[in-house]
Order: C-alpha cells, then sequence, then structure tokens
C-alpha cells in the first residue's frame, strides 16, 4: 500500500542517525589504505567481487579505480565469478571482495578459495569483528557494521574510494582531471 511499518520506520531513522560517525570512522582508515595501495597500485587487472547488495557495492568501486587510476578492472556478482573472470587470475590480480552480508560469508569465502588458489591476490572491505573471511584475505579493511545491512555501501563506498584516489596518485595519474571522461563526469 505504499506505506512503511512504523517499526521498519524507526529502524531506518536510527541506522540513518549513526552514518555520519560511522562514515567517518570508515574514513579513519586511510593510512591504512595507503599502505595498502602501495603494495598493490601496480595490479595489471583487478576483480570487484559481492553478493547481493554488496555486488553493486563493486559495481562503484570498480568503476572509481577504472576513472581514476585506469586500472583495467571487472566487476562481477561473486556468484558469477566462475563464468569468464576466473580464468583471468594469476599473480599479480586483484580480487578485492566486498562482504558485510552474514548470510554470504560461506560462499564469499569460498570464493576467495578460488582466486588464493590460482595465487591471486585478495583485499577483502568487510564490517568490524568479521574472522572468518580475513583469515583467507592477503589485506583486510575493516569498515564499521550499521545498525541496518541496507546501509553497508555508505560505509564501504568511502573506503573504495579511497583506494582508487591512493592507486591513481601513486600511479601517477591525474586525479581531478581523468582523461576521456564525459564533461558532465570531470571537475570543473
Amino acid at each position: 500500500n505504499g506505506t512503511l511499518p512504523m517499526q521498519t520506520y524507526t529502524e531506518g531513522v536510527k541506522g540513518l542517525m549513526q552514518m555520519p560517525s560511522l562514515i567517518a570512522r570508515s574514513l579513519e582508515t586511510d593510512a591504512q589504505i595507503r599502505q595498502i595501495a602501495e603494495q598493490l597500485h601496480q595490479m595489471p587487472l583487478a576483480f570487484y567481487l559481492g553478493r547481493g547488495i554488496d555486488a553493486a557495492v563493486a559495481m562503484e568501486g570498480a568503476l572509481k579505480i577504472k576513472e581514476i587510476a585506469y586500472v583495467p578492472t571487472q566487476e562481477c556478482p561473486a556468484g558469477e565469478m566462475k563464468h569468464g573472470p576466473l580464468a583471468l587470475v594469476e599473480p599479480g590480480v586483484v580480487a578485492v571482495f566486498i562482504a558485510t552480508q552474514e548470510r554470504t560469508r560461506e560462499k564469499i569465502l569460498g570464493n576467495m578459495k578460488e582466486i588464493k588458489a590460482r595465487r591471486g591476490t585478495v583485499l577483502l572491505v568487510t564490517c568490524e569483528g568479521e574472522t572468518l573471511l580475513s583469515q583467507e584475505a592477503d589485506y583486510t579493511l575493516y569498515v564499521p557494521r550499521p545498525h541496518l545491512e541496507e546501509l553497508s555501501p555508505l560505509v564501504t563506498i568511502p573506503v573504495l574510494q579511497l583506494f582508487a584516489y591512493h592507486v591513481a596518485r601513486l600511479r601517477g595519474c591525474e586525479i581531478d582531471q581523468p582523461r576521456n571522461l564525459a564533461k558532465s563526469v570531470t571537475v570543473e
């Protein structure tokens, strides 16, 4: 009927009220992001993978690193990884996994193991307190866990944007004037 139950509305407002402080906390990982970028900035190829809502976040992260760092990148729902992307994994290739949902953890773990079996590098972006997945990752960036899972993109996307920024800077790219983008996208 187009209306939210009061409890859903209340939970949503509560979650949104937390977001400024949670986003600020996620940005506190900047020094760690910079260190990881120093290790990975020469990657020849990257995959950005996630399941559910994290698949959309992976698309945004991949877009940013393509636009400003010119890293050949493919975004892919993690469930589709075996249909093409896996064939390209070799040493030096980086797979960035966004994994904020507990219900997808086991499947993401399987995806990560497949990347590692082919000697790819795994960068994991996940919520604080996650230990199972981080054991399989080469690098892990922790973000705060929002009150509502649906709000997780608000804390993960800034981290991915910072990663793209640092990779671009280290590759000597012109960050504020990316090449070949439509004028509506570039800074004027």
